[in-house]
């Protein structure tokens, strides 16, 4: 039941990385990671009634992941207002943080790790990693220029694993998940406003804010997600529920090909590269990544 409820975040998290695809490159980066905290913030502030008060150093760790995870939605936004990437081609690389979290389950929570573990989360980095060749360069200075955003998505995945690592200290610490979910919030909103008012940017931010509506709805989704989350991590080893949540590249490269977004990347003479060098890149390494999911996955 539970690890149903982890392919359900998933979801809701594909969506809303699909219309934040959408607004990135239309709005102000940092404008954009700040409303996105702030109005995460507000749409769980009805349940301050549930939240309860938390030890010190709790409180002190809640504080660093907020501040830290916060500002690595800035990248993950600058990733995303790429007109050159395509969802498929970042996803690997946000979904590193399944790896990086493992890692973390086993060297400071204690959960069991297998060889099978090990080779399966090396299948997903190099997977990842292949996918970085998918177009030729010239010069190391195009070929950094055109892995810039998937290097950028890796310092996002860097801040999804410091959360998944975070929940799941503070719940095996009997925190609930209500009260662990609305102190990130809080420190996350709160290192934004800080840095925006040391910098009186505050109140521009607003006007640089377009598709509103569409930030909103991204928003409700991955609050949605995040609750269904904590739920399963509640239930569920870090180490069961993070190979289930390294399908989302599978998923968004499935989603790419069923509506076409892939016959739409323009070459140098303006023609799709449908089943191009890049499509073929693509497709093997995601079928590395899922061999790696698979290995990952395995409970002996």
């Amino acid at each position: 039941m539970y690890e149903s409820l982890v392919l359900c975040t998933i979801a809701l998290n594909i969506a809303a990385d699909f219309l934040d695809r959408r607004i990135a490159p239309s709005g102000e980066l940092y404008s954009l990671a700040l409303w996105t905290a702030i109005i995460q913030f507000l749409l769980i502030l009805p349940m301050i009634g549930l939240v309860k008060i938390m030890p010190w150093r709790s409180i002190l760790l809640c504080a660093a992941i907020g501040a830290f995870s916060a500002f690595g939605r800035i990248a993950w936004y600058r990733a995303l207002a790429s007109h050159n990437q395509t969802l498929s081609r970042l996803a690997p690389f946000v979904r590193l943080s399944s790896v990086l979290a493992l890692l973390a389950a086993f060297f400071l929570l204690g959960e069991p790790f297998t060889y099978a573990k090990a080779i399966g989360g090396l299948m997903m980095v190099l997977g990842s990693l292949l996918i970085i060749m998918d177009n030729p360069a010239a010069s190391l200075r195009e070929f950094l220029n055109h892995n810039r955003d998937a290097a950028l998505a890796t310092i996002f995945a860097l801040s999804i694993a410091s959360i998944s690592v975070t929940y799941k200290s503070l719940l095996n610490s009997h925190i609930d998940l209500f009260t662990v979910y609305f102190f990130l919030k809080t420190f996350q909103v709160l290192s934004f406003i800080s840095y925006s008012v040391l910098n009186e940017t505050f109140v521009s931010t607003f006007r640089n804010i377009s598709h509103l509506r569409v930030l909103v709805a991204g928003r409700v989704l991955q609050t949605v997600a995040a609750l269904i989350y904590l739920l399963a991590l509640s239930r569920l080893d870090l180490s069961v529920v993070e190979p289930i949540a390294a399908l989302g590249p599978l998923m968004v490269f499935g989603i790419e090909i069923a509506t076409g977004h892939h016959r739409a990347w323009p070459r140098g003479d303006g023609k799709s590269i449908w089943l191009s060098r890049m499509m073929i890149v693509h497709f093997v390494s995601l079928v590395i990544v899922g061999v790696g999911i698979f290995l990952l996955s395995r409970r002996s």
